[in-house]
């Protein structure tokens, strides 16, 4: 959480701003981050799966959505000189290694399932 929020961190001047952007935070880490070790869900939907054995509708495609905004921004940051040639193409091959992981992992739809 603190590198996440590391750029907001000079602005606080009370408490009550602290607070706002740490419960931010919290509330996106805890309902939209998309976590691999939870079948790709976030941690409020991996409970709802979990209790009730129904996968979300959407996740996958929102969690895509994210890993394609952070390969974007890395990107720039490797333009920008922000990020070596070599650090981005390991993480680079990070990425599509979990391209590959997702598809892989993806549920199967089988007959008689409902969406």
């Amino acid at each position: 959480m603190k590198d996440e929020l590391a750029s907001e961190i000079p602005g606080w001047t009370s408490f009550e701003a602290a607070k706002a952007s740490i419960d931010r935070w919290m509330d996106y880490y805890n309902n939209d981050r998309c976590q691999w070790d939870l079948a790709k869900l976030s941690p409020n939907e991996y409970y709802h799966y979990i209790t009730t054995g129904e996968y979300p509708a959407g996740t996958m495609r929102r969690c895509r959505e994210e890993l394609s905004k952070l390969f974007k921004r890395l990107y720039e940051d490797n333009v920008l000189g922000r990020v070596t040639d070599e650090q981005y193409r390991m993480l680079a091959g990070d990425y599509i290694a979990n391209r590959k992981r997702w598809r892989n992992r993806s549920p199967k739809r089988r007959p008689g399932w409902k969406s």
